[in-house]
């Protein structure tokens, strides 16, 4: 595996990260504004409108290799609206990809992860802030000039997966 396009989902917006398992790092789009439009930031957290042109365009642009997602999972709770509209979101995310699929000679699996298994792989991490413990442990500090420079919010989720898939490629799917 080389480069990993990781999406946390929501209702409304969602985080992802462009990885790079053989550098261990952001992957960075030097598109200079071709016809595809101009570059992908290498991590953000955009309105789910704009992720299918993410997805597309780092399918045909970044030669992504893997889509992984972090699926919504039962904790035995009342859900309400906006966890519907995610997990509609994450099927049409799935869908965006398979659509860019046909016109891409590769195929590009787009997998889902549980947030449990994402948190266990990081070292048995128990809540969010020590997910983003243990990542500034591997990657140092989120300040500016730093590899996790502008690293914020949800971000940090998309982030846990793209480096857990980096560190275990086999890792267990929803």
């Amino acid at each position: 595996m080389a480069k990993i396009l990781a999406i946390d989902p929501g209702s409304e917006q969602s985080a992802y990260v462009m990885w790079d398992t053989e550098r261990h790092d952001f992957v960075i789009d030097t598109g200079m504004g071709d016809e595809a439009g101009p570059p992908i930031d290498d991590k953000a957290i955009l309105p789910n409108e704009e992720m299918h042109n993410v997805i597309s365009r780092a399918i045909i642009n970044i030669d992504i290799e893997l889509i992984a997602i972090e699926m919504i999972q039962c904790y035995g709770h009342a859900v309400g609206r906006s966890t519907f509209q995610t997990i509609l979101f994450v099927g049409s995310m799935i869908q965006a990809a398979g659509y860019e699929m046909a016109v891409v000679p590769t195929v590009i699996p787009v997998r889902l992860y549980a947030r449990t298994t994402i948190k266990g792989a990081l070292g048995g991490c128990k809540t969010d802030a020590d997910v983003r413990q243990a990542i500034r442990q591997r990657y140092g500090e989120a300040r500016k000039g730093e590899k996790l420079e502008g690293v914020v919010k949800d971000i940090w989720s998309a982030l846990a997966l793209a480096i857990v898939l980096d560190e275990n490629s086999k890792l267990k799917t929803w």
